[in-house]
């Protein structure tokens, strides 16, 4: 997916189209139970980033992949949800013009249709307390300005429906 969203020959609807693919899967897989016995949760990827995920134009089909990294199993499956969503978001909204941002925000969010996991995003985010790790920081190569903007462009897509846009 990422070899997709980074062509510039590629058009804006294309990679709408695979962004929301990829998010509808993750969507997707989130609702498998893993573990054993007791311990079963729901399924989370802990390195959901566009460049973990396969992309098949012709099909309009994504396939997540590398599933080496965890997230600590006693987080919530939603706090858990939401960081997957963010490692794609973040992940996607770098390698797309800035232009293309709000188009592509909304068109993850409406293929994953999870309120409580976009609340989630959304009051990590607002409060400060989506700390991204130093392997995450890596994977985005942007400047403190740049998360500062894919920050205030996910605050405002997440913002719920019927409520004041932030600075409005």
């Amino acid at each position: 997916l990422a070899l997709l969203l980074a062509r510039p020959e590629v058009g804006a609807a294309a990679k709408l189209r695979a962004l929301a693919c990829a998010a509808g899967e993750l969507h997707r897989v989130h609702q498998i139970m893993v573990g054993a016995g007791s311990t079963r949760r729901p399924f989370s990827h802990a390195d959901a980033g566009v460049r973990n995920v396969a992309y098949c134009p012709r099909q309009n089909r994504a396939h997540w992949f590398d599933f080496e990294m965890v997230h600590a199993p006693d987080l919530p499956a939603t706090w858990r949800h939401a960081d997957d969503l963010r490692a794609l978001l973040y992940s996607a909204l770098a390698l797309l013009p800035a232009t293309l941002g709000p188009a592509a925000i909304r068109a993850s969010l409406s293929a994953y249709p999870t309120p409580a996991v976009h609340a989630q995003l959304r009051e990590r985010i607002a409060s400060g307390t989506l700390a991204l790790d130093t392997y995450h920081l890596a994977q985005l190569r942007l400047a403190r300005a740049g998360h500062a903007r894919l920050d205030q462009q996910l605050l405002a897509g997440l913002q719920p429906a019927g409520a004041p846009r932030e600075g409005a």
